[in-house]
C-alpha cells in the first residue's frame, strides 16, 4: 500500500468510498481511496482479471466502511482471493518457503478466484483436488496447497478481516502417507558408484557428495555455503544462521570423513558455484548425469536420503536418530526442546560413521570404473 498526494483518479470504477484503477506501471488492477489530507492510498488487487479485481475492490470498500467500528467481514461477503493476497503480502512473502507458497497461492487463485469464502465447501475442495490431480500434481502437493488456503483464512480471521472461516477438509490421509511413493528410489552401492563415475566436473561430484554425506534435502544442499561447515567442531549446519526453521527441519549433521577434505579446502561462499555464482538449478545436469550412468528416471537427488535411511534402519539405528538426521521434526517435542535438539549432533556420529563407511566403498568403486 502506498500514499501519495494526487488528484481524484480518472477512468475507473467508482465504488463510493474507493475506486478500481489501472496504472501504467503494472498489468494488475489497484484499489484507490482518499486517505485524508489530500493523499490517495493504493492497494494492489494482485490480479489483472477485471472480475476478480472487482470482487477485491468491493471487499476493500466494505473493509473501509467497517474500519470505524472494527467489525470483521462475514464470509458471505469476502472473496477468497482477497484473503490469499493479504496472506502473501503480510506473511508468506517473508517465509523461507516463500517460493513454494507463491506457487501454491497462484494455483489457489486460479481455482477459487471467483469464489467467496462462504462458497468453500467439501464439494468445492473435492473439485479442486480432482482438477489438480488431473493436471499431474501429486496428492501430497494438493494437500500442501490446501494447507496454504487454511493459513490464509486463519490469517484473515486473526487480522479481523473475516468473522468466521469454513472447515477445509484434509485430502491426504494417514493411509496416503503410509503408501505414498518416495521421491527417489533406493540405490545399490554399484548404482551410486556409477553416478559418481559419471560426474564430469567437480561441482557435480561435490553435489553428489553433499547429498550422500549429509542426507540433506536437495534444496538445502544446493544452498550450502562454506560458512555452514565447521571443520573444527566436525559438523555441517544445514540451516544457515539467521534462517528460521520450518517444518522441514534443516539439522546439524556430522562432517563425515568423505566430506572433510573436500569441504575444508572449499572457498568462502556457496559450495556449489560457477565463477562465484551459486548453482541453484541442477535439473538439466542431473538428467544428463543419470543418463551417462545408465540409470532410470526414478533415480533422483532424493534417492540418497531414501537409500541411506533404509540402510541405517537395517543396521538397527533408532528411528529417532534416523529422523533427526533426515530433519524430521518430532511430533511429541515442545518447540523450545526442538531448538536444542536441532543443534545437537553428537548422538548422530555413529550413524555418520556408518554412512561414511558405505560412501568410502562407493567412491573406491567409482574410481575403478
Amino acid at each position: 500500500m502506498s500514499g501519495r498526494r494526487t488528484r481524484r483518479p480518472r477512468g475507473l470504477v467508482d465504488l463510493g468510498n474507493c475506486w478500481l484503477v489501472k496504472l501504467a506501471r503494472s498489468p494488475n488492477y489497484y484499489v484507490a481511496w482518499n486517505a485524508g489530507q489530500g493523499t490517495r492510498a493504493l492497494e494492489s488487487t494482485g490480479t489483472a482479471d477485471l472480475q476478480q479485481a472487482l470482487l477485491i475492490a468491493q471487499a476493500v470498500s466494505e473493509r473501509l466502511q467497517r474500519a470505524e467500528t472494527g467489525e470483521p467481514a462475514p464470509a458471505c461477503e469476502t472473496p477468497v482471493v482477497r484473503c490469499l493476497l493479504a496472506y502473501w503480502e503480510e506473511h508468506a512473502a517473508a517465509l523461507p518457503s516463500a517460493t513454494a507458497a507463491r506457487s501454491e497461492l497462484a494455483r489457489l487463485r486460479d481455482s477459487f478466484g471467483g469464489c467467496l469464502v462462504s462458497e468453500l465447501s467439501e464439494e468445492t475442495i473435492t473439485t479442486f483436488k480432482d482438477e489438480q490431480l488431473a493436471r499431474g500434481y501429486a496428492l501430497s502437493s494438493v494437500s500442501r496447497s490446501l494447507s496454504t488456503l487454511r493459513a490464509a483464512l486463519n490469517h484473515a480471521c486473526k487480522k479481523r478481516r473475516l468473522a468466521s472461516k469454513p472447515f477445509i477438509p484434509e485430502v491426504f490421509g494417514e493411509h496416503d502417507r503410509e503408501t505414498q511413493t518416495p521421491k527417489g528410489r533406493r540405490l545399490s552401492e554399484a548404482e551410486m558408484a556409477r553416478l559418481f563415475a559419471a560426474a564430469i566436473d567437480r561441482q557435480q561430484r561435490r553435489y553428489l557428495l553433499l547429498l550422500a554425506g549429509t542426507l540433506g534435502r536437495p534444496q538445502a544442499v544446493r544452498a550450502l555455503t562454506r560458512e555452514q561447515v565447521d571443520v573444527e567442531l566436525g559438523c555441517i549446519r544445514l540451516n544457515p544462521r539467521g534462517r528460521r526453521q520450518t517444518k522441514k527441519v534443516r539439522p546439524v549433521v556430522p562432517l563425515i570423513g568423505s566430506l572433510r577434505d573436500e569441504l575444508a579446502e572449499a572457498a568462502p561462499g556457496p559450495l556449489l558455484a560457477i565463477d562465484g555464482r551459486p548453482i541453484t538449478d541442477f535439473k538439466a545436469a542431473w538428467r544428463k548425469l543419470r543418463t551417462r550412468a545408465q540409470l532410470d528416471e526414478a533415480v533422483k537427488p532424493y534417492s540418497f536420503r531414501h537409500t541411506f535411511a533404509y540402510w541405517l534402519k537395517r543396521q538397527r539405528f533408532p528411528d529417532a536418530e534416523i529422523g533427526q538426521y533426515l530433519g524430521h521434526k518430532p511430533a511429541n517435542r515442545m518447540r523450545s526442546t526442538a531448538i536444542y535438539i536441532g543443534e545437537e549432533f553428537e548422538s548422530l556420529i555413529p550413524a555418520g560413521n556408518a554412512i561414511d563407511e558405505i560412501l568410502t566403498r562407493v567412491l573406491a568403486a567409482a574410481a575403478k570404473t
